[in-house]
């Protein structure tokens, strides 16, 4: 009997042991993946493609009347095929062109008075380093794999920053779509379903400077008085579609946002001035110059990291997988660039999960009591 004692408690204390172990690094890595690098995996599979080039323009209330913003203006050219785009936009001495090959987001930044062009990838299928202006591309062309008809989500928030402005997370979409293929969304409400959680602001203030500390605390609690339960802070809809070569394709589209205690703030509209069909091959950006890459692909709040940095020179995008990252994912380790949550918030998962066990061990002894008795008395009886 005395041994069987010893090895259930052995077993009980081993389970203890690797709750306290895994817990931590479990939940941190879950609550990573939901937050910044939203729907992580391919969900849909589309069929065909087009090509579109859209104008997109943008209204600013100023004395309680919207009025245009010029400055703002942008004209896209968008390639849509399967559950892979792009997204280019060029002026004088400018350019930003992204892209999706079905598992990850590519942008590029080419600046011509810089010595070198600059790019973002991140895991998934949502554009969260691309400037605003695309990603609202995005939601009204090219976003159905990302969605998948589910009519409510959490989203980000197609203004802003999402890396660095809190006030792009705090929302859920309500999302209807359109019954033709590819069911891109006809109308979608960002609305707040629950009050921001100290674990969103835990997140996103590891990629933020030491010294913002203070200042996006206050933020953070500010965010929380004003974003309340209910409260819509964007209303999405498409106005007019078109039908080309089998597609359903916003012709108008607009983008209404609001702010709490004010209102309605600004206007963004798609116009659609033309469309084709889409010959594009290739969807990622070509990099025809030395491009220095921040790679979220690797991001892990376990190990350290937020981004890994390197430079490409030879024009060819690198796998995550690439072991030529090695070396540049354990030199970012070794900076550390990440705030890191305090050990009582990273491990206070594990530490229910033990208490709970330790109440539960006086019921593990008791069932293993009553079994030992049990055959016990049968082998009296016999």
């Amino acid at each position: 009997m005395t041994g069987f004692y010893r090895r259930t408690l052995r077993k009980v204390g081993m389970c203890f042991l690797l709750v306290l172990i895994c817990a931590p690094r479990l939940t941190s890595r879950l609550h990573a993946q939901d937050r910044l690098n939203p729907s992580s995996k391919p969900v849909l599979a589309l069929t065909g493609g087009f090509k579109a080039v859209v104008r997109i323009s943008v209204e600013t209330v100023k004395d309680g009347v919207l009025e245009p913003a010029p400055e703002h203006n942008k004209t896209v050219t968008i390639c849509v095929h399967s559950n892979r785009c792009r997204f280019e936009i060029s002026k004088s001495g400018f350019s930003v062109s992204a892209g999706c090959d079905g598992r990850d987001f590519y942008c590029l930044t080419d600046l011509s008075a810089s010595r070198n062009a600059t790019a973002n990838i991140s895991g998934g299928l949502y554009p969260i380093d691309e400037p605003w202006y695309l990603r609202l591309a995005w939601y009204a062309y090219a976003s159905s794999p990302y969605f998948n008809k589910r009519q409510q989500m959490h989203v980000i928030a197609p203004w802003g920053n999402p890396r660095v402005d809190l006030n792009s997370h705090p929302f859920s979409a309500a999302v209807k779509y359109s019954e033709t293929f590819p069911f891109l969304p006809r109308e979608i409400e960002f609305v707040v379903r629950e009050k921001p959680s100290a674990a969103l602001f835990a997140e996103l203030k590891m990629v933020t400077n030491g010294k913002e500390l203070t200042v996006r605390e206050k933020e953070f609690e500010q965010i929380k008085q004003d974003y309340v339960p209910g409260f819509v802070g964007g209303h999405y809809t498409v106005l007019a579609w078109t039908n080309f070569n089998g597609h359903c394709v916003p012709m108008q589209a607009e983008l209404k946002r609001f702010l709490p205690n004010i209102g309605l703030w600004e206007v963004y509209h798609c116009t659609t001035e033309a469309i084709s069909s889409s010959s594009e091959t290739d969807y990622l950006p070509g990099l025809t110059r030395p491009t220095m890459v921040a790679d979220s692909r690797l991001r892990s709040v376990r190990k350290n990291i937020n981004s890994v940095t390197y430079m490409i020179t030879n024009g060819t995008w690198l796998t995550a997988s690439d072991p030529r990252l090695k070396p540049f994912i354990a030199a970012a380790m070794k900076e550390g660039i990440f705030l890191r949550k305090p050990e009582s918030e990273q491990y206070r998962p594990a530490f229910v999960i033990a208490i709970v066990l330790l109440l539960l061990t006086p019921v593990f002894m008791y069932l293993a009591k009553r079994h030992v008795g049990k055959r016990n008395n049968a082998t009296t009886k016999g």
